[in-house]
């Protein structure tokens, strides 16, 4: 089951997208989890040995070789880094099967049709259909589909191949990297065995050396043969202990960094084979349409306009609130001159309805007074 980070759902190892929101799940990365297990593993398997195997009269000798504690640990630690081999070797064939699917006709003539910019989601869902009708699990575990997916979604971003050629030649060193660190355990494992060993030997030779000077101190000249015996076996109980961790050291490491040495070889070439599915099979049938382009360009025309008219916009309502401002102030102070000039206005017309003829005038030709003076007067 593989947890969907967006809605929490739990979905199928088979799912490449999540059945409750459709999203797409993301990659377990499983080098934690193999660590875990080959830890669990191996200290399981070394109890074995030591508490019901060893203790056996028939494997007597062994218990000679293997019973210090030196040599515990040296087992313990080889038989955690023999099952991180494993899990490698189990997870390369794993990749391999992958590779190999995507080999298949329908795929090779699903991708040789042409991939687009309209199409690269249509072609990435009849893959993910494919391979959960042939039941392959953990397909979004594979890296030759990382590899796809990632083509297909930076054609939809970026739809130019020289791009896109850049951003895989850094995606092939983070996967190269990620195979280096991927290997830190277990490279620390096979440089410790035999440092184990050497440590082994030290204290072996120290015991060795302390029990011949502990004789010496309590020699008795009386019963010397007897005690240069029993000396003389701790000096070599302690020089057993001393080169059977190093032979242990010696004999757990040297295949042990062969094979991990054959898997990480395999696993680099295995990176090396989905680069060139991708620059035979992939690469060459990715089509950047002038259209495309064309409606990318007058996208971009069309977002400049629109924030060019946004900032004239908001120009204008400034320009707009400052004349709203002053045809305030306007409108107020007409408002304080109207009746200052109606009082303006009143008075001069008293003043020309009093006022006398002109000289020489008679009065008949005098200009006819209004309704509205001869009412006032």
């Amino acid at each position: 089951m593989r947890q969907c980070l967006v809605c929490s759902h739990l979905n199928s190892s088979l799912t490449v997208y999540c059945a409750e929101c459709g999203n797409q799940l993301p990659a377990r990365h499983l080098d934690l989890f193999d660590a875990a297990k080959s830890f669990v593993l191996s200290s399981i398997l070394t109890t074995i040995l030591y508490v019901f195997v060893l203790p056996q009269p028939m494997f007597f000798a062994l218990q000679e070789v293997l019973g210090n504690v030196v040599s515990q640990i040296i087992v313990f630690f080889s038989l955690w880094a023999l099952f991180l081999v494993g899990f490698r070797w189990w997870q390369y064939r794993f990749q391999m099967k992958m590779l190999k699917g995507f080999y298949h006709t329908e795929i090779i003539k699903l991708f040789s049709d042409g991939i687009d910019l309209l199409n690269s989601h249509e072609k990435l869902e009849k893959t993910t259909s494919f391979f959960q009708v042939t039941r392959q699990t953990n397909l979004a575990n594979s890296v030759i589909y990382q590899k796809l997916r990632r083509i297909f979604s930076h054609l939809r971003n970026i739809p130019k191949k020289e791009q896109i050629h850049q951003i895989l030649d850094y995606q092939s060193n983070v996967n190269f990297n990620r195979v280096d660190n991927s290997y830190v355990l277990l490279n620390t494992l096979i440089w410790a065995i035999p440092i184990l060993g050497f440590i082994g030997t030290v204290l072996g030779v120290g015991d060795a050396i302390g029990e011949f000077s502990l004789f010496l101190q309590t020699v008795d000249s009386s019963q010397m043969n007897t005690q240069i015996r029993s000396a003389l076996g701790g000096v070599t109980n302690g020089l057993s202990t001393a080169f059977h961790t190093t032979f242990l050291g010696l004999l757990f490491a040297i295949p042990l960094m062969m094979f991990s040495s054959m898997i990480r070889r395999s696993e680099e070439e295995l990176l090396l084979q989905v680069e060139d599915y991708c620059l035979e099979h992939v690469i060459p049938y990715l089509q950047v349409h002038e259209s495309v382009s064309n409606f990318q360009s007058v996208d971009e025309a069309l977002a400049k306009i629109c924030h060019f008219s946004a900032r004239w916009q908001e120009e204008l309502e400034k320009c707009f609130e400052t004349v709203r401002h002053y045809s305030e102030g306007l409108q107020n102070q007409v408002k304080g001159l109207q009746p200052i000039l109606k009082e303006f206005s009143e008075e001069i017309c008293q003043q020309k309805a009093f006022e006398p003829p002109p000289h020489g005038q008679h009065p008949e030709h005098q200009p006819t007074a209004t309704v509205a003076e001869k009412e006032a007067n």
